[in-house]
C-alpha cells in the first residue's frame, strides 16, 4: 500500500474515531436526543423510594415495575427533562400521584413514599370502656370497665393495665361504686399513678409494667399520715425513673407554683424545692420549667444547679398552668402558654412561633414539631433539612382539618401525620411538591377525644361512640 493510500486512511481513521467518541461522550454524560425538539439534550432522573412492597410504578400512565420486599426504590436514569405525571398503586390501597418536574442534570427524589388502605382494618380491644388513659409513649393504657359479676345492688368496677404493644391485658384494681378516679399520670416512659377519691379519703397508687407483670404500690397510709396535702393537688408528676418518688404542684397565692418532692419509700418530703412556676416537665434527671417572669430554666430534680436556658424570655406570660414539650436530646423545647407556642434550641433564643396552639409534639427524627390549632396543623422544622424537600429552621407548613382533636405522627420516618376529628381520620404526607396525598376515612369517635398512634405496630388507637376501644391499621 502506497504511503499516500495510508495517510489518507489514517486520516480518515482518525476522523471516524473522533466523530464517533463525541456521541459517547455525550450518552455516557447524560446526553439524549429529544426526538419532539429534535435537539441533543441533557437528561435528569427519578428516585422513588416505596414503603409498601409489592407496588406498582406508572410514569405518564404507562407501567414500569414493580417494588419489592428488597428493592423498594424505583430509579430512572437518564430521562428526557420535562413534567411528569407518577403514579404508584397497590391492590386494597388508595393510590399515590404526583404530578412533578425532572430537570437536565438533576434528580427528583421522593422518600418514604407512604401507600394507605382503602378501608381501615382493626378490631376491639375492650368494650364498654367508661374511662381510657394512655401513656405517652403511647404503648400502655390504662382503662376503667364495669365489672364482670357485681352484688345485688352495688356496681363495681375494673381498672385494666394494658400492653398495646404485645395486646396483653392485665387485671389491677376494683374500684367501688362510690369510688371516683380523679387521675391518672404517666412518666415518658411507662411509670404510672393512679389517684381516686371516695366519699371520706383519697387513695394513691404507683405502679409499672414488666414481663407481663405489674407492680402496684399503696401509699395512702403514708401519705396521709405525713403530707395529706398531696391529695389536695390535681398536679402530681412522675419522674421517668422511679416509682418510689412523686412530684406535687402546689398552687400559691401568687397563682404560681411550688414544687414538692416526696420520697415515698425513704419517707422523705423535700418542700418547695422550686418555686414560682407556671409550669415544667421532667426528663431523665432533670427538670424544665418557665418561671414567673417568663424565663426558660433547668435544674436537676433536687433544685439544685439552676441554669437560664436562654436570656430571652416571655413577655407578660399568663399564670395558666403552662406545657413544656422536651425533644429526645434535649437541644430543643415548646412552651405553650396561654395558646401561644414558643420555640427555643440550643444557642438560639426563644422565639414565638404561633398563637392559638392546643398541643405540640417533636417528631421522631428531631427534626422538627406537630402542633395543633382549631381547624389546621401545622409543622415547625427546628433543624436545616437539605431534603428532598429542602427546609430550613423556622419553616412552617400548614394542614388545613376542622375540628381538631388530636395529631399524631405516622411511622419513624418523620414524613406522614395524622390527624383525628369527632367525625373523621385523615393520613397526610408533608411533601406539597405535585400535590399532597391524603387518605381520609370516616370514622365517628366518643366526645372524649381518645386518640393515639403506635409507631411501632403502626396503627392508630380510638374510643368509638359505642364505648369500645379499638386498633386500626394504616400499614
Amino acid at each position: 500500500m502506497r504511503y499516500k493510500t495510508r495517510r489518507n486512511l489514517f486520516i480518515l481513521f482518525t476522523l471516524l474515531f473522533f466523530v464517533s467518541i463525541v456521541p459517547v461522550i455525550l450518552y455516557t454524560q447524560g446526553y439524549r436526543l429529544d426526538t419532539q425538539k429534535l435537539t441533543l439534550t441533557k437528561t435528569g432522573g427519578l428516585d422513588l423510594n416505596v414503603i409498601n412492597s409489592g407496588s406498582e410504578v406508572y410514569l405518564n400512565g404507562k407501567f414500569q415495575r414493580e417494588t419489592n420486599f428488597i428493592f423498594r426504590n424505583a430509579v430512572f436514569r437518564n430521562i428526557l427533562p420535562g413534567d411528569y405525571n407518577i403514579e404508584i398503586k397497590k391492590d386494597g390501597y388508595h393510590a399515590w400521584q404526583k404530578t412533578e418536574a425532572v430537570k437536565e442534570g438533576q434528580v427528583t427524589k421522593f422518600t418514604t413514599i407512604r401507600l394507605f388502605p382503602v378501608e381501615l382494618t382493626g378490631g376491639i380491644l375492650m368494650k364498654d370502656v367508661q374511662n381510657i388513659f394512655i401513656s405517652p409513649n403511647e404503648k400502655y393504657s390504662i382503662i376503667q370497665t364495669p365489672s364482670p359479676a357485681t352484688t345485688e345492688g352495688e356496681t363495681t368496677s375494673q381498672l385494666t393495665y394494658y400492653d398495646l404493644n404485645v395486646r396483653l391485658p392485665i387485671p389491677l384494681l376494683t374500684i367501688q361504686s362510690d369510688e371516683v378516679i380523679r387521675s391518672v399520670k404517666w412518666s415518658p416512659s411507662g411509670i404510672f399513678s393512679i389517684l381516686i377519691d371516695d366519699n371520706i379519703n383519697s387513695t394513691l397508687y404507683t405502679g409499672a409494667g414488666a414481663e407481663g407483670e405489674v407492680g402496684l404500690v399503696n401509699w395512702s397510709v403514708f401519705l396521709r399520715r405525713s403530707y395529706p396535702t398531696a391529695f389536695n393537688e390535681d398536679a402530681i408528676v412522675l419522674p421517668d425513673n422511679s416509682r418510689d418518688v412523686i412530684y406535687v404542684m402546689t398552687l400559691e397565692e401568687d397563682d404560681t407554683y411550688s414544687l414538692n418532692r416526696v420520697e415515698l419509700t425513704q419517707g422523705i418530703i423535700r418542700p418547695d424545692i422550686v418555686t414560682g412556676i407556671l409550669g415544667f416537665t421532667i426528663a431523665d434527671e432533670n427538670m424544665f420549667y418557665l418561671d414567673e417572669l417568663g424565663s426558660l430554666k433547668r435544674t436537676n430534680i433536687s433544685g439544685r444547679d439552676t441554669v437560664e436556658i436562654t436570656p430571652t424570655a416571655i413577655s407578660n406570660p399568663r399564670k395558666d398552668l403552662t406545657k413544656i414539650i422536651v425533644r429526645g436530646d434535649r437541644r430543643a423545647i415548646a412552651v405553650i402558654n396561654s395558646g401561644a407556642l414558643f420555640i427555643w434550641q440550643e444557642d438560639q433564643p426563644l422565639e414565638k412561633a404561633d398563637d392559638g396552639v392546643i398541643n405540640a409534639s417533636f417528631s421522631p427524627d428531631n427534626n422538627k414539631i406537630l402542633y395543633t390549632k382549631k381547624d389546621e396543623a401545622a409543622i415547625y422544622w427546628t433543624e436545616d433539612v437539605f431534603g428532598p424537600p429542602k427546609h430550613l429552621i423556622g419553616d412552617i407548613e400548614r394542614v388545613p382539618f376542622e375540628n381538631i382533636n388530636n395529631a399524631a405522627w405516622v411511622g419513624y420516618e418523620s414524613n406522614h401525620i395524622v390527624l383525628q376529628s369527632p367525625t373523621s381520620i385523615m393520613f397526610t404526607e408533608l411533601d406539597e411538591r405535585g400535590g399532597r396525598n391524603t387518605a381520609e376515612y370516616n370514622v365517628l369517635t366518643e366526645e372524649s377525644g381518645v386518640f393515639a398512634s403506635n409507631l411501632e405496630r403502626q396503627e392508630v388507637y380510638t374510643l368509638l361512640p359505642d364505648k369500645n376501644f379499638v386498633f386500626l391499621k394504616y400499614e
